[in-house]
């Protein structure tokens, strides 16, 4: 039998023949390994390397590699990324070493050069083994959050038991191409079968404890199922569900396509391995979304929490209790002074609006909003203080006295609703300084607030989502 393939040359009368026998297995079409034509052979390294990268297989794990590596630099952090980072690495350096191999043993210069003992080949299975087996681990870690007992043991050492056998299976297949050196041949294929289907076996166990756990733990935990459901739905829980089934149809169709009685083409594998090579770089994008949206829903849920009628309001619940009660103490004092200057003689009235006055002027010192517009603007904006105690300018001696009590209580009134100054604090009478020291009390505040808001997100979110 003839161990040789006659082929011509482009541009040669010649034919060049193409060695098939041992060590050129990888020129057997069969194999998937090199080129099945001299012309279409190498011309070097580099043109090898590049025309690989037009591969889908290996521009993905590329590609993959370099966002989530970015995504680990600048969101990233606990075990749940680290994971991440280390299958996407392991898939890119894999596809580095696999194909810069193949660009190398299929030059033209090296069509006549023996290549029965290929050694990268049998190296690129642990970068393999890092990544494929990386799902079962990230599985393990979401199911952490909720899962505990006897079970849950049972569920992680069946999980690390299969883990061996995954990995006995990918150096049978690294054994073999190093071997022969080539990517495929019948051998390879069954233990590929053998290893996806040790991956589905690991896939089907996280699947369906996923949904047990979940399931335990809405029917103890009423009061938190919604959230805990909310997570299942939102989260990475339902993407590495889908990962899973991924899988499981990966190895029943690969499995398929080595009968050959039922004649089914391996082209119906491209698709499922098309989307497992790019399952790190799903995971990682669904992972930052969901962190990111949780953490704005928590800032935003506390932002509410903390505000009086919601977000636009600056005045606080405490403030505007202060406010009420305030105002009530202003009434009474506002009643009884009306009383009394209504009761008072010439002589003591004089007296009274002189002292007043005194007093109007050092209290107009601490108070904040100095002009008439001003003053009745913040008080309508109080709840309850609507078109009341509005300053007028009248002729009347008596109802000056009563104007100057009232500025003198409802400035207590704004000074304890803002909580502004101090006493015998005096302030700039520019609005635009009021304002200024308004503004930066205000962000104070909101920088305490954000603290606080900051320290219960923590809380809030799972650690598996990059807060431990």
């Amino acid at each position: 039998m003839s161990t040789s393939k006659t082929l011509t040359s482009i541009g040669s009368s010649e034919p060049i023949l193409l060695n098939i026998g041992k060590g050129f297995f990888r020129f057997n079409p069969l194999n998937g390994t090199c080129p099945t034509t001299y012309d279409e052979l190498y011309d070097s390294f580099f043109d090898g390397f590049f025309k690989k990268l037009q591969d889908s297989y290996f521009y993905v794990n590329v590609l993959q590699f370099a966002l989530v590596s970015l995504m680990y630099v600048n969101a990233g952090k606990g075990r749940y990324w680290k994971i991440l980072f280390y299958a996407a690495a392991g898939g890119f350096f894999g596809s580095l070493i696999e194909n810069g191999t193949v660009a190398f043993i299929c030059r033209k210069i090296d069509y006549q050069i023996p290549r029965s003992f290929v050694v990268p080949f049998f190296i690129t299975e642990f970068c393999w083994i890092i990544e494929e087996y990386s799902i079962p681990l990230l599985n393990l870690t979401k199911m952490k959050a909720f899962s505990k007992g006897k079970l849950a043991k049972i569920v992680n050492c069946l999980i690390l038991g299969l883990f061996p056998v995954f990995s006995f299976f990918r150096f049978c297949i690294g054994y073999t191409r190093m071997t022969n050196g080539v990517l495929s041949n019948r051998d390879i294929r069954f233990y590929h079968t053998a290893a996806f289907s040790t991956m589905a076996i690991a896939d089907l166990i996280c699947t369906i404890s996923i949904l047990y756990f979940v399931k335990i733990h809405n029917e103890k935990e009423a009061v938190n199922s919604k959230d805990i459901t909310n997570y299942v739905k939102r989260s990475s829980y339902f993407i590495l569900i889908c990962v899973d089934i991924v899988g499981i149809f990966l190895a029943i169709f690969n499995s398929i396509t080595q009968v050959e009685a039922l004649n089914v083409p391996e082209s119906y594998l491209i698709p499922f391995h098309c989307i497992k090579c790019s399952f790190i770089l799903i995971l990682s994008s669904d992972s930052l979304l969901f962190k990111y949206s949780a953490y704005a829903s928590s800032l935003s849920e506390n932002y509410r929490s903390y505000n009086y009628g919601g977000g636009s309001s600056y005045y606080n619940k405490s403030s505007y209790n202060r406010s009420r009660n305030n105002y009530d103490i202003s009434n009474k004092s506002q009643n009884n002074n009306h009383n009394h200057n209504n009761n008072s003689n010439t002589n003591t009235t004089t007296t009274n609006n002189n002292n007043i006055n005194n007093n109007n002027n050092i209290n107009n010192n601490n108070n904040p909003i100095m002009s008439l517009a001003q003053y009745n603007c913040y008080i309508n904006d109080l709840k309850g203080l609507q078109n009341k105690n509005k300053l007028k300018n009248n002729n009347n001696n008596n109802d000056n006295n009563n104007n100057n009590n009232n500025n003198n209580n409802n400035n207590k009134i704004i000074s304890s609703v803002l909580g502004l100054h101090p006493p015998n604090t005096e302030l700039n009478y520019n609005s635009s300084s009021i304002y200024n020291s308004y503004s930066d009390i205000l962000y104070k505040k909101q920088l305490q607030r954000g603290q606080h808001r900051k320290d219960k997100t923590k809380e809030f979110i799972p650690t598996w989502i990059g807060f431990e």
